[in-house]
């Protein structure tokens, strides 16, 4: 049977759809398609507080009707609502993470994430077993407990979102390395690789031994059952022996007792 495995994903990412009020300058109005295009890129990469998060793609932008009101004014736009889905960015405390180290202190920890969003990880967020080391001039926080765990400039991590701030349509983070499902990617994929291969075993194992202990019963329950057939026999035995002896005696007392009388009748006759 085969195991079930799960992977970590990194979580933080959103599928919506959302309708918009778009404004389109007059000067667009010989290519609405074209305009409809600009306003949606000036969303990308950008937090929105309408939608909670960072835009980080769009899909099928769709004008919803076929007219539009113009607004009275200097300059009067084309007003009208647009339909699209949206892939975005909206991380949430407790939620795991991967960025990409880019700054190692004793102090903390400088993650990219996606390659747009600074994280920082202070050193009152990473667990104890973890230890800055800056020997042969290679700056890295490297595990007490297992020598493979470290992590370096360029090592991409997990951790825990701790905090999100939002200054000028930009996200920070600070995250944490408390937990210990986090640290270095590379390293959690080699303690998931291990878990599988345990799981894997292990079912196969089992039923060998299941197999070989009821086959053992087994094999008891069929000695047991020829040690009750041979005592069986053996009652059988001395109770025909038994009967054999009873029947020679009986047969013997009978013989003397005829024997018996026809001693007496003699003597009788001879007395007479």
């Amino acid at each position: 049977m085969a195991s079930t495995i799960t992977y970590t994903v990194m979580e933080g990412f959103t599928h919506i759809y959302a309708k918009l009020r778009v404004y389109l300058h007059p000067s667009r109005a010989a290519n609405v398609q074209q305009g409809v295009r600009e306003i949606m890129n000036s969303l990308l990469l950008r937090y929105n507080e309408e939608f909670e998060g960072v835009v980080l793609a769009y899909l099928d932008p769709k004008i919803q009707g076929h007219t539009a009101n113009i607004l009275s004014g200097l300059s009067p736009y084309f007003h009208f609502q647009l339909k699209a889905s949206f892939l975005l960015f909206s991380p949430k405390i407790g939620m795991l993470v991967e960025g990409k180290v880019n700054k190692v202190e004793k102090d903390y920890l400088g993650v990219v994430v996606l390659g747009l969003f600074n994280a920082a990880i202070g050193i009152a967020d990473i667990r104890e077993d973890l230890y800055y080391n800056d020997s042969g001039g290679m700056k890295a926080w490297r595990s007490e407990s297992d020598h493979q765990h470290s992590i370096s400039l360029g090592s991409n991590i997990r951790f825990v979102v701790k905090s999100v701030q939002e200054t000028e349509e930009i996200i920070d983070l600070c995250g944490s390395l408390q937990a210990v499902h986090t640290g270095c990617v590379k390293w959690l994929d080699h303690l998931t690789m291990a878990t599988m291969r345990e799981e894997t075993s292990s079912p196969q194992s089992r039923p060998l031994e299941n197999g070989q202990k009821k086959s053992r019963h087994k094999q008891t329950t069929k000695e047991e059952s020829r040690l009750k057939v041979s005592e069986g026999a053996k009652e059988a035995d001395t109770v025909s022996h038994k009967k054999r002896r009873k029947k020679k005696r009986d047969l013997g007392e009978d013989e003397n007792v005829t024997s018996h009388k026809s001693k007496r009748k003699k003597s009788d006759a001879g007395a007479g």
